[in-house]
């Protein structure tokens, strides 16, 4: 499974760049929404990790976008956050994110996450 990460904090990138490999996905990086963006439109990936808070957009604001512009070909969306509350859970999830999952990610919650929307 291929997966693009888009976090713009440099030492978590690195971290998840790092492991996601060890846990058997192949990964692509983006540090800002612009970045993932412009990759998307060149490469499909089978899901995209999503932190909310990038410099230049929220990751609610990607989720919709990529939601309307790839329409079926979406990829599935797991939004990051250090800190759901369920009021933020359900506006990540109207947003077009799939999922959210709270840093720092743990491999069996994303594996079960990716199990479950990939059905």
């Amino acid at each position: 499974m291929k997966i693009l990460l888009v976090e713009d904090d440099p030492i978590l990138r690195r971290t998840m760049q790092h492991l996601l490999p060890h846990w058997g996905y192949q990964v692509d990086v983006a540090d800002c929404g612009k970045a993932a963006l412009d990759l998307l439109k060149d490469t499909e990936v089978d899901a995209v990790l999503l932190d909310q808070n990038l410099p230049d957009f929220l990751g609610c604001q990607i989720a919709t976008i990529l939601r309307h512009d790839l329409l079926n070909n979406c990829p599935i969306i797991i939004g990051l956050t250090g800190y759901i509350d369920p009021d933020e859970y359900q506006t990540f999830i109207d947003s077009g994110m799939d999922e959210v999952l709270q840093k720092p990610l743990q491999k069996k919650q994303l594996e079960d996450a990716l199990s479950a929307l990939a059905k």
